[in-house]
């Protein structure tokens, strides 16, 4: 038994998860059943200075985000060659472009001459050329003009002043970059992680729907809203009913978290007396803040739990996918994290969350990207524009993003805890022990990893 375990059955009362997956109707996989072991001594005391310090985000931006890999983009955005997006990070922009089918590659976005923009938006590109002199480079990076080569002889001769590539990889359909020459290979940088994903693969998966806004607030305070489940019984109380986050399974391994809670069964906050009908449990995994109405109305003798899987179950097999998933795969809502800044609700649901910084330790870029399993038979999906909301929209004013109510509650949270961040400067945030884990490892690989202790 990990402390994890331990933790979990002398802290929370109710079924652990492990009991739960034992009432599937169907068999379940053993990456469902596996359990992390348990790292030592993570830290219950962050300091305020972590989301207000120019010092800090200036270590975090030299330290870390110069040396990690960070998704960029989806494959859909480079669906052909000569497509390309522009990332930014902190000022540094990218080019990032399919040279071929089966090569991507990544240009810092300015010129080697006097250090223009290259490129000012994503688009098709046939040659990548500076407005300014005309310098131009091929997809591949070769310089192949230079207007007034005369007057610079011998130093633009034939395959000299390439653009400097950075490093990219493609993992799960995200393309990721790291403008560190010496990191390690992404494959061995996302670990373990992958194992969790070999069922529903979301490789095959497209962009339905791309969302951004700048949220006042450091891109930390808004990630840890999305890393935890403790905070659904006070944030999100009309979901009590259809899920259990206090029973909520945490997993911390490699550069990743696993958070699993339980879908189906109310939560040990709820008044069990009496206990929720079939159909309010339903209504509370569906999640929506209350109508008066039902989003789905269960027939007579139905349970919840099966019901919600068994809608998802067919989803599945519409995209084409025929494995007897589980009830829990179907059901439950798995949260994986991997460092430092992607958040990806594992399919059937398939919402991914970016968070960024946004040049200054109180604002931050987050996304929502919501991804589509495939359509046998059709046409692959054309990667939508990102829609930019104005900055403290809601993010359900947009009618694509209708059903992100809890999304909405979890930005209340953001707002007022950077607000008031700074008026008990000195006094550290406290950590839970086991529900709060996450964001403790979050800490733990940021600050002692990367950063060495310098923060």
């Amino acid at each position: 038994m990990t402390l994890a375990d331990d933790i979990t059955l002398h802290s929370v009362p109710g079924p652990t998860y492990a009991e739960l997956l034992n009432t599937d109707r169907f068999e379940v996989p053993d990456i469902l059943r596996w359990r992390a072991p348990w790292p030592e001594n993570l830290t219950r005391n962050v300091p305020r200075e972590r989301y207000l310090s120019d010092e800090i985000h200036a270590l975090e931006e030299e330290h870390m985000w110069r040396k990690t890999w960070q998704m960029v983009c989806r494959v859909e955005n480079l669906a052909q060659p000569r497509d390309s997006i522009l990332y930014e990070i902190n000022g540094r922009e990218y080019i990032v472009v399919r040279v071929d089918e089966t090569t991507i590659k990544a240009y810092p976005n300015t010129c080697l001459h006097r250090g223009r923009r290259l490129r000012d938006g994503d688009g098709r590109i046939g040659r990548i050329r500076c407005n300014y002199h005309g310098f131009t480079w091929n997809t591949d990076g070769e310089l192949v003009s230079v207007p007034t080569s005369w007057d610079f002889e011998g130093l633009v001769e034939p395959g000299c002043m390439r653009l400097p590539e950075v490093r990219t990889g493609i993992w799960q359909g995200f393309v990721f970059i790291n403008s560190d020459p010496d990191c390690e290979p992404l494959e061995s940088f996302v670990g373990g992680l992958d194992a969790h994903f070999q069922r529903i693969p979301l490789g095959t998966w497209s962009t339905a729907v791309h969302a951004a806004q700048i949220v006042p607030a450091n891109w930390k305070v808004a990630l840890e809203a999305f890393l935890e489940a403790a905070h659904v019984h006070a944030t999100h109380p009309q979901t009590l009913t259809g899920n259990d986050p206090c029973n909520s399974q945490y997993d911390l391994f490699d550069n990743s978290v696993r958070i699993i809670t339980p879908f189906g069964v109310p939560s040990v906050m709820v008044d069990t007396e009496p206990p929720p009908t079939e159909q309010r449990k339903l209504d509370g995994m569906m999640g929506r803040k209350s109508t008066g109405t039902s989003v789905v109305e269960l027939p007579e003798g139905a349970h919840a739990r099966d019901t919600f899987a068994d809608i998802q179950r067919g989803r599945m097999h519409r995209a084409g996918l025929t494995t007897e998933f589980s009830d829990a795969e179907m059901t439950d809502l798995q949260t994986y994290w991997l460092f430092p800044n992607l958040l990806i609700l594992g399919a059937p649901r398939g919402t991914v969350f970016r968070f960024r910084p946004a040049g200054r330790p109180d604002r931050c870029i987050m996304e929502i990207i919501g991804l589509a399993p495939p359509r046998p038979g059709s046409e692959p999906r054309p990667a939508p524009e990102v829609t930019w909301l104005p900055e403290g929209a809601q993010w359900s004013s947009d009618k694509r993003l209708a059903d992100y109510e809890l999304v909405d509650q979890d930005m209340s949270n953001v707002y007022a805890s950077q607000a008031a961040m700074a008026s008990l400067k000195d006094r550290p945030l406290l950590l839970s022990r086991y529900q709060e884990s996450s964001i403790s490892y979050f800490h733990h690989l940021l600050y002692g990893k990367w950063l060495g202790g310098n923060a």
